[in-house]
C-alpha cells in the first residue's frame, strides 16, 4: 500500500504539467498548422476520439481527476491518525527550493512536447517513468506544487519526540504542515508517526520549550 500511495503521489505532482499539455492540445487544435486564425469551425465540427491524441487526452484527464482524489484521500487519512507530540528544535521553510527543483526536474524537460506526436507522447512517458523512479526511490513525495496549491507548506526541522526524555530521540524530518498553523522552534505540535514525512496537525497549548 505504501507503494500505492507514492505512485499516486508523483502521479498528482505532475497534474499541472497534465494541465499544461491539455491546454497546449486546445490551441493546437483551433489554430491550424501555417494559420493565424482561430479556426473555431474545426473544432466545432471535429469528431472525438478519431486520432491517437484524443486518446491521450482522455487518459491524462482520467489521471488529474483520479490522482488528485487520492490525493485528498491520502491527506484526509493521515489527519485521522493517531498523533504524537513533536517539539521542534530547529526549522526551516523549504517550499520555494523544492519547487524551483520541481519546475526543473518536472516541467522543462516535458514543456516542448505535444500530444499530437507519438514521438512526442512516448518522450514524456518515457520522462515520467525515469522521474517516477528518482521520485520513490528518493522518497520525494513531498515536491508536489498540488500540496501547495492546497494550502500545505514544507519544512525542513529537527524533531525531538516529546514523548520520550530520550536525547537520541532526536531527528531530522520533513514537515508538511498547513499554512493556518504557525510553525516555530521551541514548540510542541501534534503530528503523524514518522514515515517519509511527519504530517503536522496543530500546536500543543502551554508546553513550549
Amino acid at each position: 500500500m505504501v507503494i500505492v500511495h507514492k505512485i499516486v503521489m508523483f502521479c498528482s505532482s505532475y497534474i499541472p504539467l497534465f494541465l499544461l499539455m491539455l491546454i497546449k492540445n486546445f490551441f493546437e487544435r483551433i489554430f491550424p498548422d501555417d494559420k493565424n486564425l482561430i479556426s473555431w469551425e474545426q473544432v466545432l465540427n471535429m469528431q472525438l476520439f478519431n486520432e491517437l491524441n484524443d486518446f491521450w487526452v482522455a487518459i491524462i484527464f482520467c489521471l488529474i481527476c483520479f490522482s488528485f482524489y487520492y490525493l485528498r484521500k491520502i491527506i484526509k487519512e493521515t489527519e485521522r491518525a493517531n498523533p504524537i507530540d513533536y517539539t521542534l528544535c530547529k526549522v526551516e521553510n523549504k517550499s520555494s527550493e523544492y519547487f524551483m527543483n520541481y519546475i526543473a526536474l518536472y516541467l522543462l524537460p516535458c514543456v516542448g512536447l505535444s500530444l499530437n506526436k507519438i514521438t512526442d507522447v512516448a518522450v514524456f512517458f518515457v520522462v515520467m517513468c525515469i522521474v517516477g523512479y528518482i521520485y520513490i526511490e528518493c522518497n520525494l513525495i513531498y515536491m508536489n506544487p498540488i500540496l501547495n496549491m492546497m494550502g500545505y507548506q514544507i519544512y525542513f526541522a529537527k524533531v525531538h519526540d516529546s514523548n520520550t526524555n530520550n536525547s537520541s530521540s532526536v531527528f531530522e524530518s520533513i514537515i508538511i504542515a498547513h499554512k493556518s498553523l504557525n510553525i516555530e522552534c521551541g514548540k510542541i505540535y501534534k503530528g503523524t508517526i514518522k514515515n517519509q514525512f511527519i504530517f503536522m496537525r496543530k500546536v500543543v497549548p502551554h508546553k513550549n520549550i
